[in-house]
């Protein structure tokens, strides 16, 4: 019996160390200046817009650039998708905040959560920060990832992770399983409601030092 349960551990250890291989990033170099979170989000013009096209099986998207688009934020809170075309192409989202909404010390006031594509939260009577300024320093980031590594690397981020994603602000448009889809980009860090999340195609992350592309 202790023979049979030292086998069953050590095949599963073997199954635990090759899933975290199969699923762990390739490291493409490392950069040691610190990110700083203190600055606003950049948003730049194209120097080209010839949009990504995706064509999977039941789906035919064009992912249109309408701008360059870069972060350094502290991630607020992680939600993982996998249902219906928007979770095949966009897996995961971040609520990031930067500036002083990325500071530990006040997000001890703060709390946020996401739920169906969308972030909410809410803060104490002692934060030393207003609405309209946690509103423009936080938003919620759909993220669809430029390829498998950059994938992993993304799925691999964690609440109160200091990151940053180089990419591009997106539209979706196309059809899965014959039906029409869309979807749309803010290209505002001051909007609210519906339509004031930022679809960004990531093709560079970093994490800490280390960057993957």
């Amino acid at each position: 019996m202790a023979k049979i349960l030292i086998i069953i551990l050590i095949l599963f250890a073997l199954f635990c160390a090759g899933y975290y291989y199969i699923n762990k990033p390739t490291l493409t170099e490392e950069d040691f200046i610190a990110i700083d979170t203190s600055n606003e989000p950049g948003q730049y013009p194209l120097l080209s817009n010839e949009p990504f096209i995706i064509n999977k099986k039941n789906m035919n998207l064009q992912i249109t650039q309408l701008a360059q688009y870069n972060i350094s934020a502290r991630v607020l809170s992680k939600k993982n998708y996998s249902d219906g075309w928007a979770g095949k192409i966009s897996p995961v989202d971040f609520a990031l905040g930067w500036g002083d909404v990325s500071l530990l010390e006040n997000l001890e006031h703060i709390k946020f959560k996401q739920i169906m594509r969308w972030y909410r939260y809410n803060y104490d009577a002692t934060c030393p920060l207003t609405q309209d300024y946690i509103e423009t320093h936080s938003s919620n980031h759909h993220i669809i990832p430029a390829n498998p590594n950059i994938s992993k690397a993304i799925k691999s981020i964690k609440k109160s992770d200091i990151i940053e994603l180089k990419g591009y602000l997106v539209n979706v448009y196309g059809t899965y399983k014959g039906k029409k889809v869309w979807w749309n980009t803010s290209l505002s860090r001051y909007d609210k409601g519906d339509g004031s999340c930022e679809i960004i195609y990531v093709e560079k992350v970093k994490i800490g030092t280390k960057v993957y592309r």
